[in-house]
């Protein structure tokens, strides 16, 4: 090669997020083209990106997880409104529900389809659109 090698590393969390270092001017340095804190590329990666943005009040990322057929008619003005007013404990619960079942998940993919059981007896079901992952229900 022409230059010095790239010294690279790879450290993978508990819950299996992943992270690229880059070894450079005698230290360690995060990748930042590496970081994606609201992925939606595979449906698991799609959940913890899902709750990490309702637990920061992301309404705009949330947005994001609509299904096309769905989003017609709503804003993240208005999944503010609903997931801060009558249902907010309910969403909290399923969310929280949600990150606790993640570490641990069996997701099945089928197609475009994903589907993951949480707390006792709920299933998230997932759909792959335009190459990203989305929310199509809670059940």
């Amino acid at each position: 090669p022409s230059g010095p090698p790239r010294v690279t590393a790879t450290v993978t969390s508990p819950n299996g997020d992943s992270l690229l270092l880059v070894y450079e001017d005698g230290a360690w340095h995060v990748d930042g083209s590496a970081i994606d804190l609201y992925s939606q590329a595979n449906p698991k990666a799609a959940l913890m990106a899902f709750v990490r943005a309702f637990e920061n009040k992301r309404w705009d990322v949330l947005m994001r997880f609509v299904p096309e057929s769905e989003a017609e008619g709503l804003s993240a003005k208005k999944l503010e409104t609903y997931w801060t007013g009558e249902q907010k404990e309910e969403l909290e619960n399923l969310t929280r529900a949600i990150k606790a079942a993640l570490p641990t998940a069996k997701l099945e993919v089928i197609g475009d389809h994903a589907t993951m059981p949480y707390g006792g007896s709920g299933t998230v079901e997932l759909l792959l659109e335009g190459g990203r992952w989305k929310i199509q229900e809670f059940k």
